[in-house]
């Protein structure tokens, strides 16, 4: 029997954690998504551009409560830092710190927004691991692959970017207490512009474009928005903030979420001050006492005008004599005859016959 080849065996067998293909039984690193079995026994090559403990990369990475305890315990590396460009200081540590966030998507809003690529939107497994039912592309040539199973919505251009549609779609799945997922081809530019247009929509009132997007970079480092994508997110604030500063309503209503939703949820880890910013703001306090007119006074000729006659007491009722009363009573009855007078003689005749007999009286 002919041995089987190594490749064929291994997409015969994809690895049970990322779905790519590599041999996790025996500790070898992914190289798709640099995904490794946790603990001593793996390969340290997740060190590449700094030590352990420096820069964490994968915060807000994984899906579950505790991102970071989480990629760690799937095997994906956390420790390569980046420069301001994007890269890893360390030799070949771009091209392994941006495999290693393709084995997840980026959580960017707690249980609602995800960032990633097309790998990501083509693996309907790990979708549905992630309890995720809705899908933004971004770029109309890419396929969607599953329309059977999630909710899709596909930018109509491509240059510029649909910011307002993109927004109105995400509000929608936000609407339906939903999950999406918002990807390009490589999650890096074209998906992250309306995922940082979206986050200044709900939270642009209190927190400003840069920290916006230095909590987008925060989540999946890999976003590197070209300048053609970052001036149409920039533009998108410029209208945002001539439309509320004109008081207009009708003007600003498409800037501004729908005051019948709950708040957005505070974006975690990204301010010190995030959860009180994030607050919903309490309404100043009433005082009826001060703000109520006291009620005018109203005269006693007022009240008499409305006052109800006084009744005038009632007749005695009229005297009755004792002849009235006398047509009505009942005539008195006679009294009844004694009853006859009854003889012994009647008694007798009435009386049963006397028995006869005696011990002395012969019976024979």
């Amino acid at each position: 029997m002919p041995l089987i080849s190594s490749k064929k065996r291994e997409r015969e067998n994809p690895c049970f954690i990322c779905g790519h293909y590599h041999r996790y039984d025996l500790g070898e690193i992914c190289k798709i998504c640099g995904h490794k079995p946790p603990g001593p026994a793996a390969p340290a090559a997740c060190s590449v551009g700094g030590g352990v403990g420096t820069n964490p990369t994968f915060v807000g990475n994984a899906f579950v409560d505790g991102a970071m305890n989480a990629s760690q315990s799937l095997g994906f590396c956390p420790t390569v830092p980046l420069s301001s460009n994007g890269n890893s200081s360390g030799a070949g540590g771009g091209q392994l710190l941006a495999a290693a966030h393709e084995g997840l998507p980026s959580e960017v809003i707690p249980s609602f927004l995800y960032l990633g690529s097309y790998d990501h939107a083509s693996r309907s497994d790990l979708l549905k691991a992630m309890d995720v039912h809705y899908v933004l592309n971004c770029v109309p040539g890419c396929q969607n692959l599953y329309r059977n199973s999630f909710t899709y919505h596909t930018a109509t251009t491509s240059s510029p970017i649909p910011l307002g549609e993109c927004i109105g779609f995400l509000e929608s799945v936000r609407k339906a207490k939903g999950r999406v997922l918002v990807h390009c081809m490589s999650g890096m530019s074209r998906s992250p512009a309306v995922v940082l247009a979206y986050l200044l929509y709900l939270y642009g009132s209190r927190i400003r474009l840069p920290e916006l997007h230095n909590h987008l970079k925060s989540c999946r480092q890999v976003v590197n928005l070209k300048p053609v994508d970052m001036a149409a997110v920039s533009q998108y604030e410029e209208a945002r903030e001539a439309a509320l500063a004109s008081g207009d309503a009708t003007q600003a209503q498409p800037f501004v979420p729908d005051s019948s939703m709950p708040p957005p949820v505070p974006l975690p880890s990204m301010l010190p001050n995030a959860a009180a910013m994030m607050a919903p703001l309490s309404p100043p306090a009433f005082d009826f006492a001060a703000a109520a007119p006291p009620p005018p006074s109203v005269s006693t000729d007022a009240f008499a005008a409305f006052a109800l006659p006084t009744a005038a007491p009632l007749p005695p009722p009229p005297a009755v004599s004792a002849d009235a009363f006398a047509a009505f009573a009942l005539p008195t009855a006679a009294p009844l005859p004694p009853p006859p007078a009854v003889s012994a003689d009647a008694f007798a005749a009435f009386a049963p016959p006397t028995t006869f007999g005696g011990s002395g009286m012969d019976t024979s």
